[in-house]
């Protein structure tokens, strides 16, 4: 019997491309069957049409910033984790020295295929940019002089302005934008909030925008929202929101409605719609509010979803507190919530509840979860990324 003809490359190619994005492991795989297969499958162009067809960027995972007290000396540690919400490639991101071991380390932000990490204690304020995919890292200038009212930072894009299509831009010019408040006694009541942007193209930290606001505190384990061509910060405890507009570079505040009952548990959203949004938690309901930008600013607030987390969860899960510990847009939006029996990921569209098997609660060590922060970013294969694959599922390295 003669042997089975070969595929054509062009074959193969359309076969793969239809992999769902989300599941990168068969792609890796795929890899591994010839010579051909490979080439295919590792080729820059394969990663271009694979971006192009499918388009939405796959939620890869989360990174969350864990906190717990020291048995010692009873200061609280911070430890960044990465935790796979796909296939992954049966390994967990981990950034090369001086990160390898995440202990003291927080994670800030996560956008465009890029993570944003700062140091714990932060004296010097040291911050690093980290690609995942590609393993490379950058460490920002650090920031001196910043107010006593603290600071946050978010990475976006330097395209911007329409110019990022958000599918291959990893590659690409980046901005650190960092805003830092402080407060003194002629300001009175006020707060001065400066914003500093770091620019991936000159290497420096400029600083671009001042305002008076409200006396507000900013706290870096905050996570912020990206809506349109305005980055948005929630201050602590506060009930009101700061607006940086990376166009005009501008300092703007948005007041929460009236009727949320406490401004420390909510967590910024960005809806499929192009709007501000933000998620609470009251008596087990999950409330979705979203913003549409009008004259009367008390009007613009909407209370658009509640959804009741007892129909959804099992009963030993509920929690007296459940919070809020991070939101994804990706798929139309995901909540995570933090309740007595560990977090779950929650999607209002389908009213569906997963539990993060990573986070099981471990009341002896004192482990809490401050923030999770979204990873969204396309996974395809390079040659070094197929070989540390075979190393971590065939020879478990």
């Amino acid at each position: 019997m003669a042997p089975a003809a070969a595929l054509a490359d062009d074959l193969i190619e359309e076969i793969l491309l239809r992999v769902p994005p989300s599941d990168p492991a068969r792609l890796f795989r795929a890899a591994l069957v010839s010579t051909g297969w490979h080439r295919v499958v590792s080729s820059a162009g394969f990663r271009r049409r694979f971006r192009e067809f499918h388009r939405t960027l796959p939620m890869l995972g989360i990174l969350c910033n864990l906190t717990h007290r020291s048995a010692r000396t009873f200061e609280e540690l911070f430890s960044a984790h990465f935790v796979p919400t796909s296939s992954c490639c049966g390994r967990r991101f981990r950034p090369r020295q001086p990160l390898a071991d995440p202990s003291g380390w927080a994670v800030l932000d996560a956008r465009h295929g890029r993570v944003l990490l700062h140091a714990i204690p932060n004296e010097h304020h040291t911050m690093i940019l980290w690609d995942p995919i590609t393993d490379e890292q950058v460490e920002l200038p650090d920031v001196s002089q910043l107010g006593g009212c603290g600071w946050n930072a978010a990475v976006v894009c330097a395209a911007g302005g329409g110019g990022c299509d958000r599918r291959d831009c990893h590659h690409g010019p980046f901005n650190v934008v960092l805003l830092s408040a402080t407060w003194s006694m002629e300001h009175g009541a006020k707060s001065r909030v400066f914003v500093r942007v770091y620019s991936s193209e000159s290497g420096t930290w400029s600083e671009t925008a001042t305002a008076t606001t409200t006396r507000v505190r900013l706290r870096s384990k905050e996570t912020s929202a990206l809506v349109g061509n305005a980055l948005y910060f929630k201050p602590f405890q506060h009930t009101l929101i700061l607006e940086y507009g990376l166009t005009e570079k501008k300092i703007s505040e948005i007041h929460l409605p009236k009727r949320v009952l406490s401004a420390q548990k909510i967590v910024l959203t960005a809806n499929e719609h192009g709007e501000l949004g933000f998620v609470e938690v009251v008596n087990s309901r999950l409330r979705l509010w979203s913003r549409e930008v009008v004259l009367d600013e008390d009007d613009s607030w909407t209370l658009s979803r509640v959804i009741e987390l007892v129909t959804l969860l099992p009963v030993k899960a509920l929690s007296a507190s459940p919070h809020v510990v991070g939101f994804a847009a990706y798929g139309g939006g995901v909540i995570f919530v933090s309740m007595t029996d560990g977090v779950f990921s929650i999607d209002p569209k389908s009213c569906q509840a997963v539990k993060l098997e990573e986070f099981g609660t471990d009341k002896s060590n004192s482990i809490n979860i401050s923030a999770i922060v979204p990873y969204v970013s396309f996974y395809t294969p390079v040659s070094r990324y197929i070989f540390l694959y075979c190393l971590d599922t065939v020879y478990n390295i």
